[in-house]
């Protein structure tokens, strides 16, 4: 596996791009097509994680809005205020931003939840201590360079056995795939990446077995929590 180019995605150009329209579709622009049949090959009972790290900070008011909250007003969000008629009603308390609009029946299946006020205790203020917590998952020790999803690879031995069992997609291998004990796949450029199979037949007939599976693949339901109420 191999990469021609060291440039990578920019957070506004794969807004810009996807819509943020998650669950394997939108990322498909990232990642190349031969990886995604690939995975898509392996069934739909295999479970897979897409993680998308928005770097340099999102505003959660401006992604998922609390119109249902009295202090949601155009007087405390004077220049960033979104009205209620613009945006996606998701359940007469929060609404999507209108650019998300993929993610509407997403949400309406069931496909998709709402996290809301996600934190951690002791929060120093710093972006940069911030940025580094959620990528090792260790709010006591933001100097350490290990990612929670690189320990949590290197400790399940049936994800760590994949024959591709994480792929990266940006110019260098982010934090929270970083281990001294594992090493992963990293796509800088998609067009130049490609999946290579000492069996000449392998790739085309996992690429015919991934479109039969992704024409009637079934995501599970994922419990939707909005606002302030446990996932079950």
């Amino acid at each position: 596996m191999t990469t021609n180019s060291t440039c990578c995605k920019g957070r506004r150009s794969f807004l810009r791009g996807t819509g943020l329209a998650l669950a394997g579709v939108g990322f498909a622009s990232v990642l190349p097509g031969r990886l995604l049949d690939y995975a898509l090959a392996s069934g739909p009972g295999s479970r897979r994680l897409i993680f998308i790290f928005l770097r340099g900070g999102n505003d959660g008011l401006n992604t998922v809005i609390p119109h249902g909250d009295p202090d949601y007003s155009p007087t405390t969000r004077p220049t960033l205020y979104i009205a209620p008629q613009q945006a996606i009603d998701l359940n007469g308390f929060a609404s999507l931003h209108p650019a998300l609009a993929d993610l509407s029946p997403v949400y309406a299946a069931g496909d998709l939840a709402v996290m809301h006020r996600i934190g951690y205790p002791s929060m120093s203020r710093s972006h940069f201590d911030g940025q580094r917590i959620w990528e090792n998952g260790d709010p006591v020790r933001p100097f350490l360079f290990e990612g929670w999803l690189a320990r949590y690879v290197s400790q399940h031995e049936s994800v760590r056995s994949g024959q591709v069992p994480v792929v990266t997609a940006q110019g260098s291998t982010p934090l929270i795939l970083q281990t001294g004990s594992q090493s992963f796949v990293n796509v800088a450029n998609p067009s130049g990446f490609d999946y290579q199979s000492k069996r000449p037949n392998e790739t085309s007939s996992r690429a015919s077995g991934a479109r039969t599976i992704a024409s009637s693949r079934d995501w599970s339901p994922i419990a939707r929590c909005w606002p302030r109420r446990a996932c079950s």
